[in-house]
This record gives structure tokens, C-alpha cells and sequence, in this order.
């Protein structure tokens, strides 16, 4: 009996030491929602809340996350006072635990954004640019999350940077004082990250083909996951690039992207990701709807401006409309906007209200009026052309004929009148233009005749109130290509 009681106490702790063996040996996993590029897409959030609270019911340590952009794209966010808090304050109450900096961060200027990041219940990531003394900026270039199994993970984030103006994708005047770093040549003074976590995480606003390359330069044992934002690429499920597992989830609440990563024992790690759609459709969360619904009751946002009697089905109309009230209104020989001041893609047949206008221009823009001889306004188009993604400029009182290489790069730029005349290159004119295209691609020496001391969509809103509809522009063509 002794023997046999003797003989059970050792299978017993035999046993007992296999489960432990084994417990010590399971996995350890990370769950991350991420999105990017929310351009304060306010309509979505209270979907996107539904979801959040019934993920955080599957796992209850959730890390939300914003790979940057959360501002610019809504007027209800854009002009509230002070700018940009609705989506703070939206992101506040769902529980994001980070963000990255995008470049639409600092366009509510520079003491905009620093009370924001000063009121925001989770940290801005930035590790590719400097602070000028006295910022109160908050932001950080690396941040850690703990579980509660004691599971460290760490999270770096890089912002896009212009390579020809060495600013981000912003109004110049609203970055001056931030010094910023190509964020590639960072990577290697951020490689020992990984030595002070379990999980070393980018969370970057650069672009997918820039975290394509970064990929390629990283350890995937040290750095196996990258989330991305500023392409508003949809980065299929699964997407593996040296071994490093990338995410994007488009723009715009459209989707978010639910990631899994598990740790080994011996640390290696396997990372698994979906796309998940969001969009309005769906349950909600009442409290987040009801918290839109008070951001979103302005009046002033309602009113009607315009009759807009006919489609207006492209960037290239709306470009023509804006720059002709814009030139009206300013009394110029010429105006001209940048195809990326442009936001939506379509204003379809109907009333036009002050919401519509400002979601068509967001950005806040300055209108300036300048003297300019016509070699410099080809200057400044090819300029834009070169160095702005978007390459294409809609005028008002002339023509721009794009020559473009198979590569997409500029090759030639030809200026005419609209009745086809030639462009005078010696002649001085009067341009009215936004204040990103002249401080992004004039010389600095050039400085404005005049300011209209109102933003360029205030004075769309001013032209459109003035006329009884909106003009046909189905037949336009100012703009050509080949």
C-alpha cells in the first residue's frame, strides 16, 4: 500500500511538471485594431465603436490604434473650435491607446496641434522629427504597452517627409518649426527598440512603397509587423515583404484591419491579419452616435448656398467652378488650385450647403492674390508638378497642356489662353492662388500682392451665394493630358 501511494505521488508529480512544461511552452498573444487615415470620417465612428466593444469582448486587452491622418475632411471636425477636438474627443471615448503623426496632424498650426496631443487620452509617435525649444507639442518616439501577462510591446512610428522641400505633406507655414528626417535613415538608430520588448511594432505614415522599403531593410525576428497609413492603400490580408507582415486599412473608416500576433517561447512569432469593413451600415454604439449627433447639429453647416443643376463629375469641374468663383471674387487675371486641395470627387445634382463647400476644400487655405509674370506661372505649375503627388493644376482664365513621361513624371508643360492664343511669358499677370501652392512652389522671394484674409473655401461659399446655379461644366476643358 505504502509502495503504491508512493508510485501515485510520483506519476502525480510527474504529470504535474509535464503541464507546467507545458504552460510555460504556450504562445503569448498580441491582438492590435488598427486604422489609418481617418480624415475625420465622424458618420462612421459610432459603428466603429459597435465593433471595438465587441472585439474587446473576444479579447479583452485590445490595442487600438491609429496609424495617423486622423484630421482634416469634415467641416463638423475641421471648423469646430478649437479645430480638430471632435475627433480627439471621439478617440478619447472609444480607447485608442496611440496614434501616429500624420501630416493632416499639424493642420490645425502648430499651437492647434499642440493642444490637441496636450488633451488627447493617448500619446502621439513621431521618431523622424525634432521639437524646437519651448514646444509643448507631446509627442514621443517610441511607446510601450504592458499585458497583464507581462508581455512588453513596443511601438515606433516614421512620418512622411517631401525629399524636395523636406517637409511633410502640409502647409509649409504650419511645419516650419519642426525640424524633420527622411525617415529611412532613422531605421538604424531605432533597431535596439526590439531589445526592450517582446513585440516591436512600426506604426508609420509613410506610405505603402516606403514600408515596402523599410521592410526590406528590417530583421523580421526583430520587427515583424508594420502598420501603415498615407497611401490609403486596402493591403490584402496577409501581405509579407522580407518576411515582415504589412497592414493598411485604406482611408476613411472603410475598414480597419484586426491583427494577431503570437509569441513562441523561443520568441519567434507568427502575425495573422484581416480586414475588417466599417462604414456606417451596421449595430452601433448609441452613445458614440449620439455624442456625432451633437458635433454634427451646427445650422450653419446646413444652409443652402446653391442650386447645382447639373453633375458635376469630376475633380476637373469642381477644379473650373472653384478657380472661376475663386477669380471672380479675388478680380484676377488667373486663378489656380492644386489637384490635391480638391477632396471629393463628384457633387452631384441638387441643393449645395456650407458642409458640402468645406468638405470640397478643407484645409483651411489662405486665398492670395499675386503679381506674377507668365514665365513664373509656368515656373509655379511645373514646380507643382514635380513636387506635388497629385502633378495636376485646374486654372480659371487659361489652358495647361500636361505632356507626361510612361513613368508619370513630368516632360512638358505648355500654358495657352482659353481661346487658344499664346501665353505671353513676359507679361505680368494677377493670380489668385490657395497659400498651400505659393509657399510649397514659389520662391521665397516672391511674396503676395495682397491677401483676401479669408479662406479660399469662405470665398467659394461667397461666389456660390451670389449666383442662382451653378454653371454647366460637363464641356470644359481646360485641363489635357497626353
Amino acid at each position: 500500500m505504502k509502495r503504491a501511494i508512493q508510485t501515485i505521488l510520483v506519476l502525480l508529480t510527474l504529470t504535474g511538471c509535464g503541464l507546467f512544461q507545458r504552460t510555460a511552452k504556450a504562445p503569448r498573444y498580441v491582438t492590435i485594431l488598427a486604422v489609418n487615415d481617418m480624415h475625420a470620417e465622424l458618420d462612421n465612428f459610432p459603428r466603429f465603436a459597435f465593433i471595438i466593444d465587441s472585439l474587446r469582448g473576444l479579447y479583452p486587452e485590445l490595442i487600438l490604434v491609429s496609424a495617423g491622418d486622423n484630421q482634416t475632411g469634415n467641416p463638423i471636425n475641421d471648423m469646430y473650435q478649437p479645430t480638430g477636438w471632435p475627433m480627439i474627443a471621439l478617440m478619447n471615448e472609444v480607447g485608442f491607446d496611440l496614434s501616429a503623426v500624420g501630416n493632416h496632424e499639424f493642420d490645425s498650426n502648430v499651437t492647434g496641434f499642440e493642444y490637441l496631443s496636450q488633451h488627447a487620452q493617448f500619446p502621439f509617435l513621431c521618431a523622424n522629427f525634432e521639437k524646437p525649444s519651448g514646444s509643448t507639442l507631446d509627442t514621443r518616439p517610441v511607446y510601450y504597452i504592458t499585458l497583464k501577462d507581462g508581455t512588453r510591446v513596443a511601438f515606433v512610428s516614421l512620418l512622411e517627409v517631401s525629399k524636395k522641400s523636406g517637409w511633410p505633406s502640409s502647409h509649409p507655414d504650419k511645419v516650419r518649426p519642426y525640424t524633420f528626417h527622411q525617415p529611412l535613415t532613422v531605421v538604424d538608430r531605432l533597431d535596439a527598440v526590439a531589445d526592450s520588448a517582446d513585440l516591436a511594432v512600426y506604426i508609420n505614415h509613410i506610405g505603402y512603397e516606403e514600408d515596402q522599403a523599410l521592410a526590406a531593410m528590417l530583421d523580421a525576428r526583430r520587427f515583424p509587423l508594420i502598420i501603415g497609413g498615407h497611401t490609403h492603400t486596402l493591403v490584402p490580408d496577409g501581405t509579407v515583404v522580407n518576411g515582415v507582415h504589412i497592414t493598411q486599412a485604406k482611408s476613411n473608416l472603410a475598414f480597419s484591419t484586426l491583427i494577431r500576433v503570437q509569441i513562441n517561447q523561443d520568441g519567434t512569432k507568427q502575425v495573422t491579419s484581416k480586414n475588417i469593413p466599417v462604414g456606417k451600415e451596421g449595430n452601433v454604439d448609441p452613445d458614440v452616435a449620439h455624442i456625432v449627433q451633437q458635433f454634427a447639429s451646427s445650422p450653419a453647416l446646413q444652409k443652402t448656398v446653391v442650386y447645382n443643376s447639373h453633375n458635376l463629375q469630376n475633380k476637373a469641374q469642381i477644379g473650373y467652378m472653384l478657380m472661376d468663383g475663386l477669380r471672380e471674387v479675388c478680380e484676377t487675371d488667373f486663378a489656380i488650385i492644386n489637384g490635391g486641395g480638391i477632396r471629393v470627387q463628384e457633387w452631384p445634382k441638387g441643393d449645395v450647403s456650407v458642409m458640402q463647400i468645406y468638405k470640397t476644400d478643407p484645409f483651411g487655405n489662405e486665398a492670395l492674390i499675386y503679381q506674377l509674370t507668365g514665365q513664373q506661372i509656368l515656373d509655379l505649375v511645373k514646380a507643382h508638378c514635380v513636387g506635388d503627388k497629385h502633378k495636376i493644376c485646374y486654372p480659371s482664365g487659361l489652358r495647361i497642356v500636361y505632356r507626361m513621361m510612361p513613368d508619370g513624371s513630368c516632360d512638358k508643360i505648355q500654358l495657352t489662353l482659353p481661346n487658344g492664343e499664346p501665353f505671353d511669358l513676359d507679361r505680368t499677370y494677377t493670380v489668385a492662388l490657395n497659400s498651400y501652392l505659393s509657399s510649397a512652389f514659389l520662391p521665397e522671394d516672391i511674396v503676395p500682392l495682397r491677401s483676401m484674409h479669408m479662406m479660399t473655401a469662405e470665398l467659394t461659399v461667397q461666389y456660390l451665394s451670389s449666383i442662382k446655379e451653378i454653371p454647366d461644366y460637363r464641356k470644359e476643358k481646360r485641363v489635357e493630358i497626353y
